[in-house]
């Protein structure tokens, strides 16, 4: 299971002195570039290739408080992936305190800088996203599920 763990700062709390919603979403998004850098996909890899992920959609659910100060580990996991290759749902789930505390589900693509497109990702990227955990609910995504809005 890929992972990585993060500290909660000060600028990551809202005015209730919880994590804020956009501190979930960039602690994500850090989670995902850390992994991407971790297997050699660095930002010079995407510039090379003129790409870039795009973020389709992302739901969390909130499940239990994260404490100012504490730690957070943010679990990747593959939800699905469409027949083409194209789309890919994914899940973090955060832990904190050995607890689970959030979950987000997101679908995101591949973009072409050079073309303004979707595409399937070039085979070095798209073996290490592939690579990562099934969930136990993973499944073949279809189109009807990816353009649905409001779906997990």
């Amino acid at each position: 299971m890929k992972k990585h763990t993060f500290k909660i700062r000060w600028q990551d709390l809202d005015a209730n002195r919880h994590v804020a919603n956009t501190a979930f979403m960039s602690l994500g998004i850090d989670m995902r570039m850390f992994y991407f850098e971790s297997i050699g996909l660095t930002q010079a890899y995407f510039a090379e290739h003129q790409i870039g992920p795009v973020m389709l959609r992302e739901s969390y659910f909130y499940i239990k408080e994260i404490m100012p100060f504490s730690e957070v580990t943010i679990t990747l996991k593959l939800v699905g992936l469409s027949e083409d290759n194209k789309f890919m749902k994914f899940r973090h789930e955060y832990f904190s305190g050995g607890e689970l505390s959030a979950v987000c589900n997101f679908i995101f693509v591949i973009f072409s800088l050079e073309h303004r497109k979707m595409i399937i990702a070039p085979d070095k990227l798209l073996t290490a996203l592939t690579s990562v955990e099934k969930a136990d609910d993973y499944k073949v995504l279809t189109k009807n599920e990816i353009k649905r809005p409001w779906t997990n």
